[in-house]
């Protein structure tokens, strides 16, 4: 009996795939991991407010899940996805989002995200990724851990050139 509960708390313990994710994680073993990530082309061309987003890159950083507001109100996750190319994005949970994402989020390894948010960051200055915007996890949001990302082919996050006047107009 012990063998047969053993096996059943490996089973509650599994990652549950959709036909999408089991495909990617096939890609993935196939390929070099560089090439699944998103194209700064992409990345680029994302639009703010289009909640239908989907992007796949390696977890750069993460910064724990914690409370902020005036009345500590809110509670926020942040976690920073890399495509390796150059690009390095924020994508953000806040509340009852947080804890269904948070297990799928770890250093190094690669995350594919579907049905999240483009959205210009609540205060600029706490946007730590190199886009102009950020990524919102919603309700309907999916993701999936696709395993460790191999870093020997890592290329640093190039800054991105703007105009002394275009940082004057982005504070708030």
């Amino acid at each position: 009996m012990d063998g047969h509960k053993n096996k059943m708390e490996q089973l509650d313990e599994m990652e549950i795939l959709t036909p999408n994710e089991i495909l990617l994680k096939k890609e993935m073993e196939q390929l070099d991991g560089m090439e699944i990530l998103t194209s700064n082309e992409i990345l680029d061309n994302i639009k703010v407010y289009d909640s239908t987003v989907e992007v796949v890159g390696f977890v750069d950083g993460i910064e724990a899940s914690k409370y902020v507001g005036e009345k500590q109100q809110y509670k926020v996750f942040k976690f920073y996805i890399n495509n390796g190319q150059g690009r390095r994005v924020q994508v953000i949970a806040w509340n009852d989002d947080i804890e269904p994402v948070e297990p799928h989020v770890k250093l190094n390894h690669i995350i594919h995200l579907d049905g999240v948010q483009a959205r210009i960051p609540k205060v600029a200055r706490f946007n730590n990724g190199n886009v102009p915007y950020e990524l919102q996890i919603q309700t309907n949001s999916t993701y999936c851990n696709l395993g460790k990302y191999n870093s020997e082919q890592l290329i640093d996050v190039e800054p991105q050139l703007v105009e002394f006047c275009d940082v004057m107009n982005t504070s708030t």
